[in-house]
């Protein structure tokens, strides 16, 4: 039964129901037992504590090994035999207590710990403990690690950084490694005269040292967890100025700082915004952005003080870097920045609790940039991520916001679109409930409460109820306690003389038949006519109908704005007047009712050429990030079709897009909005993708340009014409993109000519793109985005590739790559037999507690191939019909 049937069925109660609906209990939180054993050595004893650490470190860059020593004031707080730190793959030479030296040290690689018994029971007080210990330098994205690169000059070049989230700083040194467990640290390194060495704090003091070597020591940090120390070592140079006393710096690779500007002005605006929505003051003196070469298994890291960035994510070069490439940099930018605030100053007591901090920043990075940039409208763009969210979040992949991590697996797999995305807009839908000035004095009241310690959610909620006095914590444990999407079914009232209403339910939306269990939310629903003021409510899960009313005549949208978490469901008759007007709708309300539409055609849930109707009326006058999202969309049905049936959708998508880009234009014009800019390119790569004749034409006659003048190609456009031309231009494109990229030393640069080789639409170039991911000409990061790149159009060209060679590919991945790399190949496949065999290769390849990624992508390629088998061929009849 359809929900607008169970919505038939239930209007008779809203007479009685909708007037006082009985309120929901608070789901149960999630059973927090005793870890098990593969998770022991995550939470040490409490029987003893850090206070403070002084950690020396002395690398050898060409034997890939460092040398360590350390001093750690502990508190025992009750009399112990041995001491229990947390240590991964380092060898210990030695160790005292008070100068006693220990008599044992037992090292435990499977639980990452090491013990030391110093012959007698330690007394309760202050103690001082020293180790001198050896460990690696890694390939990959953990501890302290090494970045290759060549500099403009040719010449290679090392630079060292550190990774320690959620786990990895044990592998530095030997410490307490758990966010709630807070200390002072003092780091140090040796290193070549002539390298800079970037740490948490500025420098203290430089100590010279023979051998061209010099020591240099930070000052001390104020108390933090261990996985936000930083430490970088390298050929680095630093552009900098004092915002507000504070001084703030971007460090790149010699050679790179005019690339550097952009990123120090958005970090300097962005900084004397949070001083001011936090109402506290950044706390240290200093706030670096860290450039590095090449890419890892994340984008950036919120160390405190020393935000580490991949070039990628921080740079901008005006020869190469298009107005998306900007917008997105000042994002990941703002998102970095609040954790200074939300996860450094105050951090989670666990990390079940991450998606707070990540939630959290995610849904502040687009204040911070709409605050910024009004005319970027960015939550039009951020809205994609919101929408990645309700995708997994309605297939039997999906998982609550708030689950348990008890081992390092169950860790790694944390960092996923429910996480940062679902948590996100769960956020922006209770501040908006209780009012942003309301939200804000919470989220004040709550920093104050816990600074410099740690907090959980509930220690928010708390907060927000008491500055709004409003309750939210019920609601908000039914969003992240609990799995699913709500699906608000929307029913006209009937017999209004004046005005327009609404009756509603709720039920779960469902993708997939393994995401049925009934779920009720308690959700605010709003309404918006065409003209005039929203109305509200809350909906209450179960079998009660609620109503909503508006004195405006005509039409209400559902969701105005996409604040509410959950898809819409129109009635017919509901749905039929407002794609009538769907050209007068605000932005906002044209995105949510494309999205959902798609989502229900493809779960069936109503008819999927709905979206082909609303398109339809889409005027080529209409927003343009409206039209730059219906362009991915219209890609993205394109590729869900088996290649011999797409003829039918590439021509109707063609017919749509292409007068939209004939109004926007080829070249990029002083001035224009920033949203025709954003457009632009993604029309240009969605009509590529749907083979339109003229755009293939375009692009290759500009790059026949580009060859004899690179200037002649703007940067607004390079991104897309190189991959229009990759995917399409053949092999004599390929050996020249090919060429350009072996040539290059930039890494902006060569990651363009990269990827657009890798779109090659014939299985035979991309073939050779594949053969090419592994070579030595390539840095490890390189290969890996060709891989994936690849993975796009060809997933099972891709994942065969992968097969043949997985112990390459995992030797070239850090450890939260080597559990979700080669399944996200197959990330847009729709082939139930990709499916079987990803399902086969996880159950061995993985171990029980590490198939989370395997088990979304599978759940993911069996729903698309469920809509590919029946949902499409009736949405290609009404194509040739009405298209």
């Amino acid at each position: 039964m359809t929900k607008l049937a169970l919505l038939m069925a239930g209007l008779a109660l809203v007479a009685t129901a909708c007037s006082n609906p009985e309120p929901k209990a608070s789901a149960p939180a999630p059973a927090q037992g005793p870890p098990g054993e593969a998770g022991a050595s995550l939470r040490l004893p409490s029987t003893v504590q850090p206070v403070s650490y002084r950690i020396d470190i002395t690398p050898d860059t060409q034997r890939l090994t460092f040398q360590g020593s350390e001093t750690i004031r502990i508190q025992v707080r009750t009399p112990v035999r041995t001491i229990l730190l947390n240590a991964l793959n380092l060898s210990i030479a030695h160790a005292t207590l008070d100068g006693r030296p220990a008599t044992k040290i037992a090292l435990d690689p499977a639980h990452a710990t090491a013990q030391f018994d110093f012959g007698q029971t330690v007394a309760p007080g202050s103690h001082v403990m020293a180790i001198d210990y050896a460990g690696k330098i890694d390939d990959f994205s953990a501890g302290l690690f090494h970045l290759d690169y060549n500099s403009a000059d040719g010449k290679k070049q090392r630079m060292l950084v550190t990774q320690f989230e959620n786990a990895d700083a044990r592998r530095l040194a030997p410490l307490w490694d758990d966010p709630a467990v807070k200390a002072s640290f003092q780091l140090s390194v040796a290193a070549p005269i002539g390298q800079m060495a970037v740490s948490n704090t500025p420098v203290a003091e430089v100590q010279p040292l023979a051998g061209g070597l010099q020591r240099t020591i930070f000052q001390h940090t104020p108390r933090m967890s261990s996985y936000l120390m930083f430490l970088a070592v390298g050929d680095l140079q630093r552009v900098s100025r004092k915002v507000d006393g504070v001084d703030v710096g971007v460090i790149v690779r010699r050679g790179e700082t005019a690339k550097a500007s952009f990123a120090l002005d958005q970090a300097s605006a962005i900084l004397r915004y949070y001083d001011d929505y936090f109402g506290i003051r950044f706390p240290l003196p200093k706030l670096d952005l860290i450039a590095a070469p090449g890419s890892g298994g994340f984008g950036a890291m919120e160390n405190w003080g020393a935000i580490l960035y991949f070039e990628r994510d921080l740079l901008i070069d005006a020869k190469y870097s298009t107005e998306q490439d900007r917008q997105d940099v000042a994002v990941v930018i703002a998102h970095e920045m609040a954790h200074q605030w939300f996860g450094d100053l105050v951090t989670m007591s666990w990390w079940n609790d991450l998606w707070l901090n990540e939630g959290f920043a995610t849904w502040m990075e687009a204040k911070a940039v709409d605050h910024l940039h009004p005319a970027w409208r960015i939550r039009l763009s951020e809205a994609s991520g919101r929408e990645g969210a309700l995708q997994l979040d309605a297939t039997s992949a999906t998982h609550p916001v708030d689950r348990p991590a008890e081992t390092t697996q169950q860790m790694d797999e944390l960092g996923d679109a429910i996480t940062y995305d679902k948590a996100a807009a769960v956020l922006r839908m209770l501040e908006v409930y209780v009012g942003e000035d309301a939200w804000r004095s919470g989220v004040r009241a709550y920093l104050k409460a816990h600074a410099y310690g740690n907090a959980s959610h509930d220690d928010l909620w708390r907060a927000v109820e008491a500055a709004a006095g409003k309750p939210i914590a019920g609601m908000a444990a039914d969003f992240t306690e609990q799995d699913g999407v709500p699906l608000i079914a929307v029913q006209l009232m009937t017999g209004q003389a004046k005005g327009s209403g609404l009756f509603l339910t709720e039920e779960r939306f469902a993708a997939d038949a393994g995401s049925q269990a009934p779920r009720h939310w308690r959700a605010p629903v709003a309404a918006r006519p065409f003209e005039g003021p929203e109305v509200q409510t809350l909906v209450h899960g179960g079998p009660l109908v609620a109503a909503l009313t508006s004195p405006s005549p005509g039409p209400l949208v559902v969701n105005p704005d996409e604040v509410g978490y959950f898809r819409t469901l129109y009635a017919p008759s509901a749905f039929d007047p407002l794609a009538a007007g769907f050209a007068r709708l605000q932005p906002f309300d044209q995105l949510n009712m494309l999205r959902d539409a798609w989502a229900l055609g493809q779960a069936g849930e109503a008819p999927a050429a709905n979206v082909m109707i609303l398109l339809k009326r889409l005027p080529p006058g209409a927003y343009p990030l409206v039209w730059s999202d219906a362009a991915d969309m219209m890609a993205e049905i394109y590729y869900l079709h088996a290649p011999a049936d797409r003829a039918v959708i590439a021509a109707f998508g063609r017919r749509v897009l292409a007068p939209v880009l004939k109004r926007i234009g080829w070249t990029p014009r002083p001035g224009e909005p920033a949203a025709a800019a954003v457009a632009r390119e993604e029309l240009i790569l969605a009509l590529g993708d749907l083979g339109d004749p003229g755009v293939i034409a375009e692009a290759s006659r500009r790059f026949g340009a580009f060859q004899a003048s690179p200037a002649s190609l703007p940067a607004g456009i390079r991104k897309p014409v190189l991959y229009v031309v990759g995917q399409h231009g053949g092999a004599q494109a390929f050996d020249v993109l090919q060429r350009l990229a072996q040539a290059s030393t930039d890494f902006l640069e060569q990651r363009q000519y990269l990827s657009a080789l890798a779109r090659a639409a014939d299985p035979a170039l991309a073939q050779r793109a594949l053969d090419l991911a592994l070579g030595a000409r390539l840095q490890t990061s390189a290969g890996m985005q060709v891989i994936q790149g690849v993975a796009g159009a060809h997933p099972d060209l891709a994942w065969r590739f992968a097969q043949a060679h997985k112990a390459e590919i995992d030797a070239r991945s850090d450890p939260t790559q080597k559990l979700a790399f080669i399944p996200r190949l197959l990330r847009s496949a729709a082939d139930p037999a990709l499916a079987d065999a990803l399902h086969v290769y996880a159950q061995t390849a993985f171990p029980a507690g590490g198939r989370a990624e395997a088990d979304k992508v599978e759940a993911r390629v069996r729903q698309r191939a469920g809509v590919r088998a029946q949902r499409l061929p009736a949405l290609d009849q009404w194509l040739e019909t009405n298209g």
